[in-house]
């Protein structure tokens, strides 16, 4: 309570949700052990969800902290400054929801050079050209019928305790000459 919040109100409230993101080595802890000295010792809630990650590998080997084996992120934004978007967007696309994975120094490079400045920024240049050349402004409602992204229907309910986004930018990029949307009767009037 030092800090200015009470913890009950993050441990003990109805109004609290506890969802524990773990590594795949926690499992029984986090879903077993845990949850039992929690209902043993008072009035605590109970986790609600425990979104338990694969393993990532650092260059062919387990990061280790105690080793000195990671990516520290002082030191990437001090040799780096700027590019923690990067670094977080490669992070996030590799992360390993389902299965271990593996960050080299080589892939981070080959994200960043082909997926963030060839496909994302070829999409946005396009999305960007059909804007302009377009004489009707965009309007919510005509978003909401055609959308540049409409992807198939997945049989797996949204998660929203998973990141990974359920469209890369090279499928988006590739979807737009499929879908034409310069094409469309709704932009190509003012309605």
């Amino acid at each position: 309570e030092t800090s200015g919040q009470n913890w009950r109100d993050w441990w003990q409230s109805d109004d609290a949700e506890l969802i524990h993101f773990i590594g795949k080595d926690n499992i029984v802890f986090h879903c077993l052990i845990f949850p039992i000295l929690l209902k043993e010792h008072g009035d605590y809630i109970l986790p609600t969800n425990v979104p338990a990650n694969a393993f990532m590998n650092l260059e062919g080997d387990k990061i280790s902290t105690s080793r000195n084996w990671a990516v520290w992120v002082n030191e990437f934004l001090a040799e780096f400054p700027g590019k923690s978007d990067e670094l977080r967007y490669v992070l996030a696309s590799i992360m390993p929801e389902q299965k271990d994975s593996e960050f080299t120094w080589a892939d981070y490079r080959e994200r960043v050079n082909n997926e963030l400045a060839d496909v994302l920024g070829n999409f946005v240049n396009r999305v960007l050209v059909l804007r302009v050349n377009t004489t009707t402004l965009w309007s919510p409602k005509s978003l909401r019928r055609r959308s540049l992204l409409r992807t198939k229907r997945s049989s797996q309910p949204w998660n929203p305790h998973r990141s990974k986004s359920p469209i890369s930018s090279a499928e988006a990029d590739s979807a737009m000459p499929c879908k034409k949307p310069w094409g469309w009767p709704d932009l190509a009037t003012n309605t």
